[in-house]
């Protein structure tokens, strides 16, 4: 094995034993998956899984490969970081992967903050979906990850801590046909298509109803991939703007749009329907230095944020 990529490709698929659930993970395709492991086990000259229909199993080489995947994961993690911040007392890079939500609701701002105040730290924000942040902080692509904190919990070489947690709406253009409707029913939103990251299998399940044109349910991780998928909230915002898809967001994401008549709030919500998110890191690189300042100046912004809705709440109540 020659790259952390492949090392974290092994790994994965000893701890799900299963290549559907694997790939979902690496954020890769079945077929790809396959075809890398072969390439694997050709290079090494040994087979790394034995390949029943039911299931992945290690074989006795494989096993043995795996006791040493985390010491040489953790090798590559720690070499990247040492090479990009060579003067952390003075200068320090690090990359940051949000997902959409995250990204908009607090990231933005706390990176733009850290920028300003700390001009010789050089940060990347990247906005993906929820799988590919994780992977990212895995394989050492990520410094931190701020997304869906639940994802993590069977991931051993992780850690994390709660954030924020906001409620979703759907939402759609002025002139939609479900915009001035009463008492949506599930069956009338899934009629259309959304446009949104994909969403966890945990919360596919509570739709009640055939996704229909909404998406398509992915046989292998269970997740539902939205008709028209995007990773940011300017795209979604774009892709409901201009047709007749159905975006999902914090309504005080859209409450400029909201108050102008310009967009509207589907009238249907569950108590499930929570957008929940963490800070995630790789146990052997917590953050520090640079990153570390990030994260301090991210839970200001977060509590700045929440300080802000309960104050609207209590205004919007009184009147």
């Amino acid at each position: 094995m020659r790259t952390i990529r492949e090392l974290l490709i092994v790994r994965v698929l000893t701890e799900q034993r299963n290549f559907g659930r694997a790939a979902s993970i690496l954020n890769m395709t079945q077929p790809a998956l396959t075809r890398t492991l072969q390439r694997i086990e050709n290079d090494l000259g040994v087979v790394l899984f034995s390949r029943p229909k039911t299931a992945v199993a290690p074989t006795e080489e494989g096993m043995v490969a795996q006791r040493h995947l985390d010491p040489m994961i953790k090798g590559f993690a720690d070499h990247r970081r040492e090479i990009k911040a060579p003067r952390a007392h003075e200068q320090s890079d690090f990359t940051l992967a949000f997902g959409p939500f995250a990204a908009e609701a607090v990231g933005k701002t706390a990176f733009a903050t850290c920028t300003a105040k700390f001009p010789l730290s050089h940060g990347q924000l990247l906005v993906r979906d929820h799988k590919t942040c994780i992977t990212n902080v895995r394989d050492g692509r990520a410094d931190l990850a701020v997304t869906d904190l639940a994802s993590v919990r069977n991931m051993p070489d992780l850690e994390g801590t709660q954030l924020g947690r906001e409620p979703g709406r759907f939402f759609c253009a002025s002139l939609h046909p479900l915009a001035r409707a009463s008492r949506v029913a599930w069956a009338e939103v899934v009629s259309y298509p959304w446009a949104f990251a994909a969403v966890q299998a945990r919360f596919a399940d509570m739709i009640p109803v055939p996704v229909d044109k909404a998406g398509r349910i992915d046989r292998e991780s269970g997740n539902l991939l939205p008709a028209i998928r995007v990773e940011t909230f300017a795209e979604m915002n774009a892709a409901v703007g201009n047709g007749h898809a159905i975006g999902l967001c914090s309504p005080h994401f859209v409450q400029k749009e909201t108050d102008a008549g310009e967009i509207a709030l589907i009238d249907l919500f569950e108590p499930w329907m929570q957008f929940s998110y963490g800070m995630i890191w790789r146990k052997t690189a917590a953050p520090c230095g640079a990153l570390g300042s990030f994260v301090g100046l991210l839970a200001e912004t977060q509590r700045a944020r929440n300080e802000a809705l309960a104050l609207r709440g209590s205004i919007d109540d009184f009147g």
